[in-house]
């Protein structure tokens, strides 16, 4: 009688370790591209639902934080009352 060690020397198990490399292999490129194609979606998702009015708020955290001089809020929020104005003005002209 053979005892199980001596069946598992026997087998041949390239062909399944083989497979099981391939196998595992397409799983993590899956899990890449799913990570990637969801950083993109949301992305495109932040970047399509800012508003101007959102943005001003973030410029208003950004300066409360300290990461933006009283200098550089005042030239961020002159340049986001511009647009504003210009997309207003276009607006109002294609009506």
């Amino acid at each position: 009688m053979l005892h199980a060690t001596a069946i598992l020397a026997a087998t041949d198990l390239t062909p399944m370790l083989t497979l099981l490399g391939v196998v595992v292999g397409l799983v993590l490129v899956a899990a890449v591209v799913i990570v990637i194609v969801r950083k993109r979606m949301t992305g495109e998702a932040q970047a399509a639902s800012f508003t101007s009015g959102s943005l001003l708020e973030q410029l208003r955290r950004m300066h409360r934080e300290g990461k933006l001089t009283d200098e550089e809020f005042a030239k961020a929020r002159a340049k986001l009352g511009g647009k504003l104005k210009a997309e207003m003005l276009g607006a109002k002209r294609g009506k």
